[in-house]
């Protein structure tokens, strides 16, 4: 469930009702959706004689551009969009910006997944990597 751009949660709908804690103007009530982008693996092609494949590789950082969004994760992190000084009494106003993810860790194919883990909108406009490797 939903109002505005408030996430509410999930309830169970009976006998054609939804009974909230709060009072809202507007609520729309549905599936809970959520969506994933896992990009291919990074592969560099550094030396022919040794291929990369086998070598573990580091993600230092993702730059994720963002357009009209509130919250998505990367590997399971949170990655909030919200500033220091929003009002949370108010709705809450959608961003657009250019969010870097840092520390990543170590992997042996070097990829990420990025996930909705709310029903909220959001336009993923592209993804940029920074790897090391040995």
């Amino acid at each position: 469930m939903r109002s505005g751009y408030w996430y509410l949660g999930t309830d169970t709908v009976a006998s054609g009702q939804v009974v909230t804690s709060e009072t809202f103007d507007d609520v729309q009530v549905g599936m809970p959706f959520t969506w994933t982008i896992q990009p291919m693996p990074v592969e560099p092609q550094y030396d022919e004689r040794r291929p990369m494949m086998l070598h573990p590789k580091r993600i230092n950082r993702v730059l994720i551009p963002v357009k009209d969004g509130l919250v998505f994760a990367v590997n399971g992190r949170d990655v909030l969009m919200h500033k220091v000084d929003d009002d949370f009494s108010v709705q809450p106003v959608l961003r657009t910006e250019v969010r870097e993810v840092r520390d990543l860790g170590y992997q042996r194919e070097a990829t990420i997944e990025v996930t909705g883990p709310v029903p909220l909108p959001i336009t993923i406009l592209g993804l940029t990597m920074e790897v090391a490797f040995e």
